[in-house]
C-alpha cells in the first residue's frame, strides 16, 4: 500500500484517526493539522507503523512465545501511539479512559479491554473491580445511576469506568445495606421508625414498637422494651424507662429519668427533675412537681402529691395520703403515714411528721419539725419555728407563735398560748391556763399552777409565784 493511500485513510476532512480527533469545520480541520500536538503524534505513529512493516521497536517474545514478530505491549501502544517505560506505567496506560476509547472506536461496541490485558506480559495486582454497565439495549446512550447522556459508547464506556459512576455504584451499595439494617434500628440519623429490633439512634422523631431502644435526642415513643433516651418529650407504654429530659409519660415497668414533666401509671419510678405523677409503684425522684398514687416516693424537689406508700422528697409542695412521708422542702401535706420532711407548708393528718421548715399541720402521730407555721392535732409535736398550733400530745418546738391545748409544751421562742398540761417556754407573751409554768421572759400570764419565771410584768392568778424580776401581781399566795 502507497503512503499516499495510508495518509488518506488517516487523515480525512472529518477525522484524524492518529489523534482520534473528530473535526466539524474547516477552521477546526486547518487548526487541528497544522498543530504541534498533531505534528508528535504522526511522527510517532510513523516510529511505531514503519511503511516496510517491521517492528519499530526491539522485538520480544509475545505472552504466548510463539510469534515472534509481535510487539511487546509492555513498550509500546500502537493503538494510542506510546510508548512506555516500565509495565507498570503500560497498565496504567491500558486501563485509562483514553486506551478505552481508542480501543471502543476501533472495535464498536466489543469489549477490548479483556484482549488487551491478556497482551500484558509482566504481572499485575488485582485492581478494584469495577461496576459493569448495565446491561441493557441503551446503556451506551444513558446511564440512569448517573443522569448522564452519551453520544457514542466511547463516551459511555469511559463514564462508566470513571471517578463520578465508581462513586455513585458506590454509595448505591452503601445506602442497600443500610437500608437492610434500618429495622434493627441501629442507624444514628434523624428519623428513625422500626418495629422490631434494637434501637441505638441520635436524632429526633423515633418510633419503635418492641425491643431496646437507647436514643439520644427528642420527641420518642416506645410501645414495649428497654427505653434508655437522653432527650425530651418521651412516651413508654410498658417496660423499663431510663431517661434523662424532660416530659416523659409511662404507662407501666421501671421509669429512671433525669429531667422534667413525667408521668407513670405504674412501677418503679426514680427521676431527677419536675412534674411528675405516678399512679401505683416506687417513686424515686429528684426535683419538682410530683404527684403519686400507691407505691413508694422518693423525691428531691418541689409540688409532690402521694396517695399511698412511702414518700421520701426533698424539695417543696407535698402531699401524702398514705405511707410514709420523708421530704425536704415547703409545701407538703400527708394524710397517713410517718412524715419526715424538711421545708415548709406541710399538712399530715396521721403518722409521724418530721420535718424542718414552715407551715405545717398534723391530725395524729408525731410532729418533728424545724420551721414556721405548724399546726397538729394529735401526737407528738417537736418543731424548730414558729406559728406552731398543737391540739393534743407533747409540744416541744423552738420558735415564735405557738399555741397547745394539751399535752406538754416545751418551746424555745415568743407568743406561747397552753391551755392545759406543763409548759416550759423560753421567750415572751406567754399565757397558760392550767399547769406548770416555766418561763424565761417577759409579760407572762398564769391562771393556775406553779409560776417559776425568771423577768418583768408577770401576773398569776392562783398557785406558788416565784419571780425574780419587777412589776409582778399574784392573787393568792400559798
Amino acid at each position: 500500500m502507497k503512503s499516499s493511500d495510508i495518509d488518506q485513510e488517516l487523515f480525512t476532512e472529518s477525522y484524524c484517526k492518529v489523534c482520534s480527533a473528530q473535526l466539524i469545520s474547516e477552521s477546526q480541520r486547518v487548526a487541528h493539522y497544522e498543530s504541534r500536538k498533531h505534528a508528535s503524534k504522526v511522527r510517532l505513529y510513523y516510529m511505531l507503523h514503519p511503511l516496510d512493516g517491521g517492528c519499530p521497536a526491539k522485538k520480544l517474545r509475545s505472552e504466548n512465545g510463539s510469534d515472534g514478530d509481535s510487539v511487546d505491549k509492555n513498550k509500546c501502544c500502537t493503538l494510542c501511539n506510546m510508548s512506555f517505560t516500565s509495565a507498570v506505567v503500560a497498565e496504567s496506560h491500558y486501563q485509562g479512559k483514553i486506551h478505552a476509547k481508542r480501543l471502543k472506536l476501533l472495535l464498536g461496541e466489543q469489549p477490548a479491554l479483556k484482549a488487551t490485558e491478556a497482551a500484558l506480559q509482566a504481572p499485575h495486582t488485582d485492581h478494584a473491580a469495577v461496576p459493569p454497565p448495565p446491561q441493557r439495549r441503551d446503556s451506551d446512550r444513558h446511564c440512569q445511576l448517573c443522569t448522564a447522556w452519551f453520544n457514542n459508547p466511547a463516551m459511555a464506556q469511559q463514564h462508566y469506568h470513571g471517578k463520578k459512576h465508581k462513586k455513585n455504584a458506590a454509595r448505591a451499595d452503601l445506602l442497600e445495606q443500610l437500608g437492610k439494617t434500618l429495622d434493627l434500628g441501629e442507624l444514628r440519623g434523624e428519623s428513625c421508625a422500626g418495629g422490631a429490633g434494637t434501637g441505638e439512634i441520635q436524632g429526633s422523631a423515633h418510633t419503635q414498637r418492641a425491643g431496646t431502644d437507647e436514643i439520644q435526642g427528642s420527641a420518642h415513643t416506645q410501645r414495649a422494651g428497654t427505653d434508655e433516651i437522653q432527650g425530651s418529650a418521651h412516651t413508654q407504654r410498658a417496660g423499663t424507662d431510663e431517661i434523662q429530659g424532660s416530659a416523659h409519660t409511662q404507662r407501666a415497668g421501671t421509669d429512671e429519668i433525669q429531667g422534667s414533666a413525667h408521668t407513670q401509671r405504674a412501677g418503679t419510678d426514680e427521676i431527677q427533675g419536675s412534674a411528675h405523677t405516678q399512679r401505683a409503684g416506687t417513686d424515686e425522684i429528684q426535683g419538682s412537681a410530683h404527684t403519686q398514687r400507691a407505691g413508694t416516693d422518693e423525691i428531691q424537689g418541689s409540688a409532690h402529691t402521694q396517695r399511698a406508700g412511702t414518700d421520701e422528697i426533698q424539695g417543696s409542695a407535698h402531699t401524702q395520703r398514705a405511707g410514709t412521708d420523708e421530704i425536704q422542702g415547703s409545701a407538703h401535706t400527708q394524710r397517713a403515714g410517718t412524715d419526715e420532711i424538711q421545708g415548709s407548708a406541710h399538712t399530715q393528718r396521721a403518722g409521724t411528721d418530721e420535718i424542718q421548715g414552715s407551715a405545717h399541720t398534723q391530725r395524729a402521730g408525731t410532729d418533728e419539725i424545724q420551721g414556721s407555721a405548724h399546726t397538729q392535732r394529735a401526737g407528738t409535736d417537736e418543731i424548730q419555728g414558729s406559728a406552731h398550733t398543737q391540739r393534743a400530745g407533747t409540744d416541744e418546738i423552738q420558735g415564735s407563735a405557738h399555741t397547745q391545748r394539751a399535752g406538754t409544751d416545751e418551746i424555745q421562742g415568743s407568743a406561747h398560748t397552753q391551755r392545759a398540761g406543763t409548759d416550759e417556754i423560753q421567750g415572751s407573751a406567754h399565757t397558760q391556763r392550767a399547769g406548770t409554768d416555766e418561763i424565761q421572759g417577759s409579760a407572762h400570764t398564769q391562771r393556775a399552777g406553779t409560776d417559776e419565771i425568771q423577768g418583768s410584768a408577770h401576773t398569776q392568778r392562783a398557785g406558788t409565784g416565784e419571780i425574780q424580776g419587777s412589776a409582778h401581781t399574784q392573787s393568792r399566795d400559798r
